[in-house]
């Protein structure tokens, strides 16, 4: 009989267990700080799990400790908390911020035990630090229940108030104040004007990326920035296919900048110029997503019209345009021309026909050097031409 009273009382126990409140206080942060806004609060709960009638919690005294640098509390929170439960005129709930980096929290009941599953309280306040700034919690001395609370706290548990900056995208940055900038050949030079805005990150550090992409016909030769002021800082480095401009935004919202090109090679080639912002540092609550680009253009610039008297009364003419070459005699005679390259092969080859007018096409042949040979009547001319 005794084993059986025995056993029957380690099952009550064993029931009594599950159907008790936990062995943990613990402090959970509920919010996390965005230091981009005006308003910057906290919230934590501290909880110590579902709680039963037969657990007899009738008051708490819990000390919360704090950095005072980092954060201010101001307000407890009772709604929906066993703190609520435990009304008594005004002294209870109750909390206490006289002492410095404490925050002391406490309520009672004289009657019935308070039971359910919510946080016994809350705690707001403002946050004093940056984005980089964490404050750590902790209970300075053990909580205090009522003698006759059933639950033996073995366990704390805290949590970190932490911040951080959400930042904006805004549209601002560097923007290129021309859609097409032409080249004229090989060493020809433009330049292209550019505008940089940055009111919602002055006094950041800014990076410009200027790049040209391939095929590359042209290189960045220099990049200049205009409407510096005095707490202005600028770095510029170019490296041919790109530059980098490092700046210390001041106050101006808007500074002017040129972009100075050179061509490379009298190759007829389209590329693009890109840029594109970027503000380095922490906390940062604005964030430039303005890119913009430029067409670069390259094309040789070529003699529209040459107008040769071969030879000293030959009568014979040559006016190359972009593409042919027209051969004239002016007594109308027939004959024939012929283009020819440095290594001496025919590439083209026409007659001129009666009224002495005829074109050789220019089209798809490499540049580089070629000699026209024309044949009228009992005259032969040559000259040298580039295309």
């Amino acid at each position: 009989m005794k084993l059986v009273v025995m056993l029957m009382l380690a099952v009550f126990a064993a029931a009594s267990n599950v159907t008790a409140a936990s062995d943990t206080v613990t402090i959970t942060s509920n919010r996390v700080v965005n230091t981009c806004t005006g308003e910057q609060r906290w919230l934590i709960l501290v909880d110590i799990g579902e709680v039963y009638a037969s657990d007899s919690l009738m008051s708490f005294d819990i000390t919360i400790g704090y950095d005072t640098a980092l954060i201010r509390p101001t307000d407890g929170l009772w709604s929906n908390t066993l703190a609520e439960k435990m009304k008594f005129g005004d002294i209870s709930p109750f909390i206490n911020l006289r002492q410095p980096g404490e925050i002391r929290v406490g309520a009672f009941t004289l009657n019935t035990p308070v039971k359910g599953d919510l946080p016994l309280f809350g705690v707001a306040g403002d946050f004093k630090g940056t984005c980089i700034d964490t404050d750590t919690l902790f209970f300075p001395y053990m909580p205090d229940f009522n003698s006759e609370f059933k639950v033996f706290i073995r366990a704390l548990q805290t949590d970190t108030i932490i911040a951080q900056a959400i930042s904006t995208p805004v549209n601002e940055g560097a923007s290129i104040d021309a859609d097409t900038v032409v080249l004229k050949g090989k060493d020809s030079t433009a330049s292209i004007p550019f505008t940089m805005t940055s009111g919602s990150f002055a006094g950041s550090s800014v990076q410009v990326g200027m790049r040209l992409e391939s095929p590359l016909p042209a290189r960045i030769d220099s990049v200049r920035f205009d409407d510096m002021t005095l707490v202005d800082s600028v770095i510029i480095r170019v490296n041919g296919q790109e530059a980098m401009v490092f700046l210390r935004s001041g106050s101006v919202v808007a500074k002017s900048g040129m972009i100075f090109l050179s061509s490379i090679t009298d190759d007829t080639m389209q590329t693009r110029l890109l840029t594109e912002t970027q503000v380095n540092g922490m906390c940062l609550c604005s964030t430039p997503i303005l890119k913009d680009t430029a067409e670069v253009l390259n094309e040789k610039e070529r003699i529209v019209s040459i107008d040769v008297d071969i030879h000293a009364g030959s009568g014979i003419s040559i006016t190359r345009e972009t593409g042919e070459i027209k051969i004239q005699s002016h007594h109308g005679l027939p004959g024939a021309a012929s283009l020819i390259d440095i290594l001496g092969r025919t590439v083209r080859s026409c007659e001129i026909p009666g009224g002495g007018f005829a074109q050789l096409s220019t089209e798809n042949l490499p540049v580089g050097v070629y000699h026209i040979v024309v044949i009228s009547a009992d005259k032969t001319s040559v000259k040298k031409i580039e295309l």
